[in-house]
């Protein structure tokens, strides 16, 4: 639909409280779904180091035992969390460019905002993507770790290729977004572009 198919329409007010409800139940949602990040990614790592065969008493290499390879699951959760949460962003920027072809005063004062020099939005991207980012170089250290410590191929490997594609996962997924943030400001003419930085 073009632009000019919303530009000349006033939104009842009906409508416009319809939408930023459901911005805000769109935050609730993230800032629940990042929580859950936190909740699976521990349990899994728990999980991982918590286990070990009952006869032995001590902690078990991966080259004993292949329990611990469960941790290399925590980058590819964060990569399905990473990914949802990106698509209720992405929403919430779609509304609130909606809302700003209907020359909503607090969505063009945010749009000023997020083209500022110190854009105060970059902060929850910066964290999903920069946590996601960390746990996957951690479990690629853990499979480089081993390679030296001397344990079983299929093992390092396994770990380096989980947080190898971690750290694919979290750069394409910024990538997209960033992508997106660029497409909304072609698509809608008020739309400034974010700063890159924080």
């Amino acid at each position: 639909m073009a632009n000019d198919d919303y530009a000349s329409a006033d939104l009842p007010v009906p409508i416009i409280q319809s939408l930023r409800a459901e911005i805000i139940e769109a935050e609730r949602s993230g800032a629940e779904l990042l929580k859950w990040k936190l909740i699976a990614a521990s349990a899994v790592a728990s999980l991982a180091l918590g286990l070990r065969p009952q006869s032995s008493p001590q902690a078990v290499k991966p080259a004993d035992s292949h329990i611990q390879l469960i941790i290399c699951l925590v980058p590819l959760i964060c990569s399905y969390v990473d990914m949802v949460s990106l698509d209720i962003a992405v929403r919430i920027q779609v509304i609130g460019a909606f809302l700003r072809e209907h020359e909503d005063t607090y969505e063009n004062w945010v749009q000023e905002l997020r083209g500022a020099d110190r854009n105060p939005f970059r902060f929850a991207p910066f964290a999903v993507h920069g946590s996601s980012l960390v746990v996957s170089l951690l479990v690629l250290g853990i499979g480089l770790v081993g390679a030296g410590l001397g344990w079983q191929l299929v093992d390092v490997v396994t770990f380096a290729a989980s947080g190898v594609l971690g750290v694919i996962a979290v750069a394409a997924l910024q990538r997209l977004y960033v992508r997106y943030e660029d497409y909304l400001a072609d698509q809608f003419p008020g739309t400034k572009r974010p700063r890159r930085r924080i």
